[in-house]
């Protein structure tokens, strides 16, 4: 059928499906354009930059497309390899999430500790308490340099004293290390990009090491 006399056919409801979000685009472009016999769109979406237009563009005209560009025999045969493209695509994003939500969420589950810990670490310098912060990190942490030199630190990095809150975009562990990168934010909203090493001892997360970037 050519294009004229497939959108001729279309009843409101055929002219309905044709508009339909397409899940097998949105899955799995490549397979999707070729099996829905829109050829140049497939070889289209090869090329960077350029697939994600035609990305985007077959999510919401790929069925239209489809029905007036491609060489179907009649309306079932097209409605049948749509639906079975979008069941294909589902299970494609399905098991995608079942893979990566937990690599995504369980390395900010099993850190929050460590999270928590680097906070206060942070927290009792701007409180004032260097002592108790330099005295719960770790024995590794110590034998860097006695109380004094960390103090003298932090009085070159005033910063510090006047921290507010951190976020950590990137957090990595394994066993019982951890490290964390992200920033701290001051009480007046400055930013330092800062990555924090600790090391979980007896059941507990505790700083080892910190850089300022």
């Amino acid at each position: 059928m050519d294009q004229e006399q497939n959108s001729a056919v279309l009843t409101p409801e055929q002219e309905a499906f044709t508009k339909k979000w397409s899940w097998g685009a949105f899955a799995m472009p490549n397979i999707y354009f070729f099996v829905s016999g829109l050829m140049k769109e497939g070889i289209y979406s090869l090329i960077p930059f350029l697939n994600i237009y035609i990305w985007v563009k077959g999510i919401f005209r790929g069925r239209r497309m489809s029905w007036e560009r491609g060489e179907w025999k009649n309306w079932d045969v097209y409605v049948k390899r749509q639906k079975i493209v979008d069941k294909i695509g589902i299970v494609v994003l399905a098991v995608a999430a079942v893979i990566l939500i937990p690599a995504i969420v369980l390395p900010f589950y099993f850190t929050q500790p460590a999270v928590r810990s680097a906070n206060m670490f942070f927290e009792d310098i701007a409180a004032g308490q260097v002592e108790k912060a330099y005295n719960e990190a770790t024995p590794g942490f110590r034998e860097l340099g006695p109380l004094d030199e960390f103090e003298q630190f932090i009085n070159e990095n005033s910063y510090m004293k006047r921290y507010a809150e951190s976020s950590f975009s990137s957090r990595s562990f394994s066993g019982g290390i951890a490290t964390l990168t992200g920033k701290i934010t001051t009480q007046e909203g400055e930013k330092y990009p800062v990555e924090v090493d600790l090391q979980k001892i007896d059941g507990v997360w505790r700083v080892d090491g910190f850089e300022f970037r």
